[in-house]
């Protein structure tokens, strides 16, 4: 598969932009070129960095902007060059999750049968969506527990969370540092306790995490959920959750889902 990368430096001056491509083996932009790379960050709306966007050079249009996602996910290879697709997992891209009202299924702790079974039934609504003005929700995404912010969006929608198993390396004990996050809860350095680490993986759990993987998951984990997020709304932050008659997650329920919070029925919860 071929494909051209090209530099665009947001470095403060020539000199940190040569130091840091120097380390590169594609092509820069020119670092005096400033006009054209604010024109090119404001085309392709980059607000934060490092930021990759990849681009049909047949036709220049846009493929995606999300293309950090699409290179670290575990088919990064077999999924170039990142077509968008009607369902996301988040650990691919967050892509409008942020800006318009969407629906995400946590399935992390379901088998795999189950999961792709809740991913079949979103790619149906997500199609069904895109050719249907009366369905408010056009964004679908699962969290099946391939990598992505599964536990810091549950914390932030205040639901209980629970360290995923650690196979890529050891944990030691390590200095806790305000610069440092919890990849199991979320939560700051500064409340850690203390600090379990996989420092080659850039890995770290705070001490209540790092217990709980000796722990077995609790049952009401396990299952999975779906929630609606509109971070976006008049009030920023908000997210919705089913109805008792509606949190068991399949087809019927999540239609149903999906009605009530164009209908105005559900309870709007604040992150």
């Amino acid at each position: 598969k071929k494909i051209e990368i090209v530099f665009c430096s947001s470095d403060r001056d020539d000199a940190a932009f040569l130091e840091y491509h120097n380390e590169m083996t594609f092509p820069a932009l020119p670092y005096n070129k400033r006009d054209l790379k604010n024109e090119l960050s404001k085309k392709y709306g980059v607000s934060g960095i490092p930021s990759l966007i990849f681009i049909d050079a047949k036709n220049g249009e846009t493929i995606t902007k999300e293309g950090r996602g699409g290179i670290s996910h575990a088919n990064f290879i077999e999924n170039f060059p990142y077509h968008p697709k009607p369902v996301n997992d988040i650990s691919e891209t967050l892509s409008n999750l942020q800006d318009e009202p969407s629906l995400i299924v946590f399935s992390d702790y379901v088998d795999e049968n189950e999961s792709k079974l809740i991913k079949a039934d979103l790619e149906v609504l997500a199609k069904d969506a895109k050719t249907n003005d009366t369905i408010t929700i056009k964004n679908y995404f699962t969290a099946d527990g391939s990598g992505g912010p599964i536990n810091p969006i549950k914390k932030m929608m205040k639901m209980q969370t629970w360290p995923a198993p650690y196979t890529n390396g050891t944990l030691v004990e390590g200095e806790v540092s305000d610069r440092c996050y919890c990849d199991g809860c979320g939560k700051g350095g500064a409340d850690f306790g203390k600090r379990y680490q996989d420092a080659a993986n850039d890995y770290d759990l705070c001490l209540e995490c790092y217990e709980k993987l000796s722990l077995p998951i609790p049952e009401d984990i396990k299952a999975p959920i779906m929630a609606i997020l509109d971070l976006n709304d008049e009030a920023r932050g908000g997210y919705y959750l089913p109805t008792e008659d509606m949190k068991v997650v399949n087809m019927d329920n999540m239609q149903k889902f999906i009605a009530a919070y164009k209908d105005k029925t559900l309870e709007r919860q604040q992150a």
